[in-house]
């Protein structure tokens, strides 16, 4: 160890474990990036839905909450779509979702992402509300969700079978349009 120095206390340090560290952090950029990935995927599965034609359904305004912010086009939620965000939010903090309920190629996604999903919803608690905030720009009913700990902003498209077909979570901390 001829290039090692001795530090303060006379000891002579050992040199750092490049390898390891590098092997760390190339870690956490592939968690990163796992993350990345199935939010894009919700999204991509969502235009994949919306322009075969899979989207169907008569809109209506909540029924629980009658007085939720309509967006400015006027847009109402499609029905069946907020009952079908409670069942999945709910399956996600008991770590069990209903995956009849949803659609074989977003159950898949759901199923994939459950490790990281039940631990998010569970730590954010009881839900207290959930408010229609309007229509997104791939025909999706964009929700406030507010729950004992925190908020979250989630869609949800409903195939013509009335399963959940695709949706986008935005993580607590990233509530755009507040």
């Amino acid at each position: 160890m001829e290039n090692a120095k001795p530090d303060e206390g006379g000891s002579i340090a050992a040199p750092r474990n490049e390898t390891a560290w590098i092997t760390r952090r190339r870690q956490a950029y592939v968690v990163s990036g796992v993350m990345l990935m199935s939010f894009l995927a919700a999204a991509a599965l969502i235009i994949g839905i919306q322009s075969s034609g899979g989207i169907e359904g008569q809109a209506r305004p909540s029924a629980s909450n009658p007085s939720a912010p309509l967006a400015a086009n006027g847009s109402v939620p499609t029905a069946g779509t907020e009952a079908a965000l409670r069942s999945l939010v709910a399956g996600l903090a008991k770590g069990t979702p209903d995956y009849d309920k949803l659609s074989p190629q977003f159950a898949e996604i759901v199923r994939r992402d459950l490790p990281m999903t039940h631990g998010m919803f569970n730590s954010l608690g009881e839900l207290k509300s959930i408010t229609f905030r309007g229509r997104g720009a791939m025909g999706d009913d964009t929700y406030d969700l507010v729950f004992s700990n925190g908020e979250v902003v989630m869609s949800a498209v409903l195939d013509s079978d009335g399963r959940m077909a695709g949706g986008i979570l935005q993580p607590p901390g990233r509530m755009p349009g507040h």
